[in-house]
């Protein structure tokens, strides 16, 4: 990696750890936990991240991710790991993988790929429940009403590997009551299930996102060069 390339992802990154503060202090809120989304992106420029302190990063693809934790699994201290993130759509046939590769999984919307990663798990599994928050028929996610939530949390709490810690969405651009519908059913459902985790938000929204009560906020294209 370039000395420039280095800058350029350094300086974004200590920008928008400033933005994220900010804001948290102008709606008197704590900040919400920066979740770098790192795939396609080189093992150097996530490594110049997390010696500026990151720790948190999110992978769509495990063919693309597993090289790169196991790198940084045989490189880093045990007690000052990467926490890796699936934040992509989960393929049945790569449920093993995930299981047993990533920390924090975002996208569960099905009790059977809930349950092969409760099967393949080795670990305990903190994970998010996926609304189709717009109710989009290209995106995944489950359909957001409390009956829909009620039925899978019920069954994944029947799961000993897998602790449903709250929801993400992935709103569509054009609609700017996602983030206020989806506060809503977080303040309704989270004391209900014990959640205490609201991922939404990336690099166009994540204000929006954080004024409405983010606590993960996943965010790219901000830091990284175009590609």
């Amino acid at each position: 990696m370039s000395l420039n390339s280095s800058s350029f992802i350094l300086e974004n990154y200590h920008n928008l750890l400033k933005s994220i503060e900010n804001k948290a202090l102008k709606i008197n809120k704590s900040p919400p936990q920066l979740l770098i989304v790192s795939k396609t992106r080189s093992i150097e420029s996530i490594e110049l991240l997390y010696n500026e302190g990151a720790r948190d990063f999110g992978e769509n693809y495990p063919s693309e991710a597993i090289p790169k934790i196991e790198y940084f699994n045989k490189k880093l201290p045990k007690n000052d790991p990467i926490r890796w993130h699936y934040i992509g759509h989960i393929q049945s046939r790569a449920s093993k993988n995930i299981a047993n590769f990533f920390h924090y999984i975002h996208s569960i919307d099905r009790v059977l790929v809930a349950n092969k990663l409760n099967l393949h798990a080795k670990h305990k599994i903190n994970a998010l429940i996926q609304l189709n928050i717009s109710n989009e028929q290209s995106k995944s996610g489950i359909e957001p009403s409390d009956e829909t939530i009620e039925y899978l949390q019920s069954k994944i709490n029947n799961f000993s590997n897998i602790s449903i810690k709250g929801i993400m969405i992935i709103p569509a651009p054009n609609d700017i009551d996602a983030f206020s519908k989806t506060k809503k059913i977080f303040d309704r459902l989270a004391p209900v299930y014990k959640w205490d985790t609201l991922s939404m938000g990336m690099s166009h929204d994540f204000i929006e996102a954080i004024n409405q009560g983010a606590t993960i906020i996943r965010i790219g294209s901000l830091i990284f060069e175009p590609q």
